[in-house]
């Protein structure tokens, strides 16, 4: 077990020892020292697929920094099919305007990645979308997005979500990333509104794997219904005609988003 396990091995396993030992000294465990941030990103990352080494190239010196470095191990420990409320209360403890500066840019890096052929032999190759360890620190990633209320949020997450929703080539009946593609989708669920409809209707026009699109039909179904609109207005939200405006939503008791 490395330096970053003990201290994801404390997070998960021993959160009464994590508290009474303190951030700092799981940081210190957790590998290199602040004035080594590419160090520190690599630790959590490592450069075994291209989004990593990518993120490693252009991003290191911002999430190593020590404003944000502590909140990149946080994401680190995203293991959980969704955030508990320990998880989130870590994460609003950890955020600061540093982190909330750079995580728009990961996201953009992750809505633009695609799949990348690696040779491995000459006998050998195989197509990497994402890493386990690298998909894992990105759900903490788009968890984090929750707690944060800027304009980019929805649209970015919309884009995540269809990226990491639709198959290898943009097509397929498996997604790049499922995980990936969950958690964005949830996030959208709790942030509801209209703007958040018209994202999840692009990722139903692109996902065509079965529990991606279980997971959308239902979110569109309970953000309408808070959001108050009908069913033909939830529809008109999230598919409005080319060159028009999204009709405005109309009261309704529920919206089936059919």
């Amino acid at each position: 077990m490395d330096a970053q396990d003990d201290h994801v091995w404390l997070r998960r396993y021993r959160p009464r020892a994590s508290d009474l030992i303190g951030e700092r000294v799981l940081v210190t465990l957790a590998g290199p020292g602040t004035d080594d941030p590419a160090g520190a990103v690599r630790d959590v990352l490592g450069e075994e697929d291209p989004l990593a080494a990518r993120l490693l190239g252009g991003l290191a010196p911002r999430l190593g920094c020590p404003q944000v470095r502590p909140l990149l191990l946080h994401w680190a420990t995203a293991v959980e099919s969704r955030p508990g409320l320990r998880w989130m209360w870590e994460a609003k403890e950890l955020l600061t305007e540093e982190a909330v500066e750079v995580i728009p840019d990961v996201l953009r890096e992750l809505a633009a990645h695609r799949e990348t052929a690696i040779r491995r032999s000459r006998a050998y190759g195989e197509t990497v979308f994402l890493r386990k360890s690298t998909a894992t620190t990105l759900r903490g990633v788009v968890w984090t997005c929750e707690l944060i209320d800027e304009p980019w949020v929805v649209p970015l997450l919309g884009d995540v979500a269809v990226t990491t929703g639709t198959g290898v080539g943009g097509s397929g009946a498996h997604a790049r990333s499922e995980l990936l593609a969950n958690a964005a989708i949830g996030v959208l669920a709790r942030h509801g509104g209209l703007d958040v409809v018209a994202q999840l209707a692009r990722v139903q026009a692109k996902a065509r794997k079965k529990t991606i699109l279980t997971a959308v039909n239902r979110t569109l179904a309970e953000v309408g219904e808070r959001a108050g609109l009908s069913p033909s207005s939830c529809w008109s939200a999230a598919c409005p005609r080319s060159g028009s405006a999204p009709t405005a939503p109309v009261p309704s008791r529920g919206c089936a988003c059919r």
